[in-house]
């Protein structure tokens, strides 16, 4: 079981990595764009909006590494309920179609809906927690 645990974090922490590298290797590619002598600040535009579509889809890809790396530890190592089984499955896939829709305006519907599914995740392992005859 030490193994299991040990083989899913470092195979998570790596893909975690290599996000973060693939994030500044697109930062730096948006930041070689030149865009000539005698520009105005409106040819800076595309070099801006780059930077913020890669710093907001990066945090998301970033986000969803963590929460995959969550769903996946749940789902081999922690005890399960059906509650939390669900609450994980929607969490992820909430996220999921966040960052498959991230330039339409649905992708922050979804990004509040994980927010909620994540809080009523945590009110629910608190509650089953407070509640479970096996603590002393």
């Amino acid at each position: 079981m030490k193994k299991k645990k040990l083989i899913i974090t470092w195979v998570f922490v790596a893909l975690i990595i290599l996000t973060v590298i693939g994030i500044i290797l697109l930062a730096v590619e948006n930041s070689r764009y030149d865009p000539g002598p005698g520009a105005s600040g409106v040819d800076y535009l595309p070099k801006l909006l780059g930077w913020f579509y890669i710093l907001i889809y990066g945090t998301l890809a970033i986000l969803y590494d963590l929460d995959l790396f969550y769903t996946v530890y749940y789902f081999l190592i922690k005890p399960k309920t059906k509650v939390k089984s669900v609450l994980n499955i929607l969490c992820n896939l909430s996220l999921f179609l966040c960052l498959l829709l991230m330039f339409v305006e649905a992708s922050l519907v979804f990004l509040a809906i994980y927010i909620e599914l994540r809080f009523a995740y945590f009110l629910v392992s608190v509650f089953t927690r407070a509640l479970s005859p096996k603590q002393q």
